[in-house]
């Protein structure tokens, strides 16, 4: 990391795991070639997620995808408002949730993944 990249990160005093938390909330949502962008790169970033920050990002997510399905199967809901944007953005939000451990249910509580919040989740 060069020096300079050091004092950005430095100047903050969020982490960068809670900077890309606010990214993703920024958004989700929205419709736009830069949250195609910012959806791949997080889903090949999840590996390297501090878990609280990754459980918070997929709660998040899944409840979007449920809001969006109900939005898609009835038009009506929110004027047409899609809560994870248009098709190509759902698609790229669907990268994130395969890299997040999919639509599974938690092996103990039998929650989905999204869901989950137990501690003894590993997703």
């Amino acid at each position: 990391m060069t020096k300079r990249k050091a004092k950005l990160l430095a100047s903050f005093t969020d982490t960068p795991d809670q900077i890309i938390h606010a990214a993703f909330r920024y958004y989700l949502g929205r419709m736009t070639i830069h949250t195609c962008f910012f959806a791949e790169d997080l889903a090949k970033a999840w590996p390297h997620l501090d878990p609280q920050v990754a459980g918070m990002i997929r709660r998040e997510l899944g409840e979007a995808f449920e809001r969006d399905d109900k939005a898609r199967a009835d038009t009506s809901i929110h004027g047409g408002y899609l809560p994870l944007g248009h098709d190509c953005d759902r698609a790229a939000w669907e990268l994130v949730r395969a890299a997040g451990g999919g639509i599974e249910k938690c092996k103990e509580c039998g929650q989905n993944w999204y869901n989950c919040v137990c501690s003894h989740c590993d997703l």
